[in-house]
């Protein structure tokens, strides 16, 4: 296998290292094991030389000692933001020129080295020259909620030092508001008009526009003060009160959330690993099934004993579990700080774990998916087997990820009965939406459609 030559002229055609190296690095690409997180590289080790992958680093600044070739697979997981929509999703999309000449720069940095790109020298040419920056590519509801905070009255003409498309500054003006984070007011100018009409001193104009203005409301900045998501932030807040009463689990989850995944499933140990982690799975989706992972750790290793001996055996993640808990002390005392009561419900009075899957419902209401039966299209009738799910947002068809816990058919099945017997669809609620050859929703747990109507009126009805 040959590496096509380089345009740059410090990284000049080479023969690629043993075949087995690259298999191993796209392997890694596509899912990471746990050795690869806690020690961000491995040394393979073969008759002449040592070689590491560092398939996390490679685009940082960090400089490993001995690094001489560095091999680049030329496609990147990069999020990415629909306005239309107001719905994120991780996508594999091609490296950017400045990423790729980035990744070269690791080897050499001591002494001469190669990179060996494994796509061709015109594909090379087509690639975009600069990384799309980050603020065009994601939802800006976090920023314009901070910037509410800081006084800005109109975020649409505020200078931004790479301004973004109107269309998300809009979109996620209409995503504060489905929130309750912010509110529409009239402007001064528009207020008097309509008192001028109100006494007949002005005849109403149909054709003029009516412009308002987003204003933030107490909700919005209680919700600015914690350090999450708006919509992770509205679910916390929702799930301390009376109704709900269960924020301290909504804590763990989110907490959970926050972390790369936790479940490790090493390809040569996946029927061990998959009976491990089934020991955790809740019948009603991922978000409880993150619950239970957490409850049986802080149960069965008090105090961390025994914790990396209890981590191996059950093929959990242990850097991402440790920084869950950090990340959950820090909220419980930001939750301290700023008032927010740490609550659970009485033991026995939530079997099926609803409270917290409503407060779920309550912030991410956005974020729900309806089951639809599959159609034979040999005999145009539907296929009991295999169903798909389409977003509410924006009607995007998509499948449950395989890394959830409501993945096999029997359990889609089971779904589809219960939204049968209960005279309604079927929905589930979902943290991410993924792009790989197809669409996935990740994070997922089922829920009930009368939930939708009670916690999120403005969004859903029974009419919609």
């Amino acid at each position: 296998m040959q590496g096509e030559e380089n345009t740059h002229p410090h990284h000049p055609s080479k023969t690629l290292p043993p075949p087995f190296l690259v298999s191993l690095l796209l392997k890694s690409f596509s899912s990471p094991v746990l050795f690869f997180y806690v020690s961000c590289f491995i040394v393979v080790v073969d008759l002449h030389s040592q070689h590491y992958l560092c398939p996390q680093i490679a685009e940082t600044s960090i400089t490993i000692d001995g690094i001489r070739f560095v091999i680049d697979p030329g496609m990147v997981k990069q999020k990415k933001y629909v306005p239309a929509t107001g719905m994120e999703s991780l996508q594999v999309v091609p490296v950017s020129k400045a990423q790729a000449w980035q990744r070269a720069g690791r080897a050499g940095r001591q002494a001469p080295g190669q990179c060996y790109r494994l796509y061709t020298e015109s594909t090379f040419r087509t690639l975009d020259a600069a990384t799309v920056p980050e603020i065009l590519r994601c939802s800006l509801a976090t920023v314009i909620l901070q910037l509410k905070v800081l006084g800005v009255k109109d975020v649409l003409t505020f200078d931004f030092l790479q301004p973004p498309e109107a269309s998300s500054l809009k979109r996620s003006l209409q995503q504060l508001r489905s929130l309750g984070a912010l509110k529409r007011v009239a402007h001064q100018e528009e207020m008097a008009e309509m008192a001028e009409m109100a006494t007949g001193t002005k005849k109403q104009k149909n054709n003029k526009k009516r412009s308002k203005r987003y204003v933030l409301t107490d909700l919005g900045r209680r919700m600015s003060e914690l350090p999450l998501e708006p919509h992770y932030a509205l679910a916390l807040i929702r799930s301390s009160q009376d109704d709900l009463h269960c924020s301290e689990n909504m804590l763990t989850i989110i907490s959970m959330l926050s972390v790369e995944n936790v479940f490790v499933s090493p390809s040569n140990q996946r029927e061990k690993s998959g009976q491990r982690h089934r020991r955790f799975a809740a019948p009603s989706g991922d978000h409880v099934t993150l619950l239970n992972l957490y409850s049986c750790y802080m149960e069965e290793c008090p105090n961390g004993r025994n914790a990396k001996q209890w981590l191996s055996e059950n093929y959990i993640n242990a850097r991402a579990m440790h920084r869950a808990i950090k990340v959950r002390q820090q909220l419980v005392e930001r939750c301290h700080q700023i008032g927010i009561p740490i609550v659970s419900p009485e033991p026995g009075t939530d079997p099926d774990d609803e409270a917290v899957r409503r407060g779920l419902v309550a912030g991410l209401f956005l974020h729900m998916a309806k089951m639809m039966p599959s159609i034979d299209t040999n005999t145009n009738k539907k296929n009991s087997n295999r169903h798909k799910f389409k977003t509410c947002a924006d009607n995007i068809q998509t499948n449950i990820h395989p890394s959830s816990t409501l993945f096999t058919r029997r359990n889609q099945q089971k779904m589809l009965k219960k939204g049968a017997s209960g005279g309604g669809a079927y929905f589930v609620v979902f943290t991410e939406l993924v792009y790989t050859k197809r669409a996935y929703i990740r994070g997922v747990s089922e829920i009930k459609q009368e939930w939708l109507m009670e916690l999120a009126p403005q969004v859903f009805s029974s009419s919609k």
